[in-house]
């Protein structure tokens, strides 16, 4: 997207000023480039998200569900989201704490 909004940007003010006097003409060349650029563009996002997409669906046992912390029957203890941002109240992510820290230490 980074290279098909500012190139249709372009296309649109060159259009809007199509009958404005003394506006530089833009080569049939340029516009040719422009024009492959666009596809370049196009045929990358297209590419890069069916890559990605299939990516996920390849490694779905391994990522799981979307929002899923993979707690299966843990989910009401501290153990399973101990590490993740706003559990530092949880006694098991200060004792992870703890720990990592002391290992830390001894290396």
């Amino acid at each position: 997207s980074c290279w098909v909004i500012p190139i249709l940007m372009f296309a649109r003010s060159r259009y809007d000023q199509r009958n404005v006097e003394g506006l530089p003409k833009v080569h049939m060349l340029e516009w040719i480039v422009l024009v492959l650029e666009l596809a370049l563009a196009l045929v990358l996002m297209v590419m890069g998200t069916y890559s990605s997409v299939r990516n996920i669906v390849r490694h779905w046992h391994e990522f799981g569900a979307p929002l899923s912390c993979h707690c299966e029957n843990i989910w009401n203890t501290c153990e399973c989201s101990a590490d993740h941002v706003g559990m530092d109240w949880c006694e098991a992510a200060l004792a992870n704490a703890t720990r990592t820290r002391s290992l830390s230490r001894t290396y």
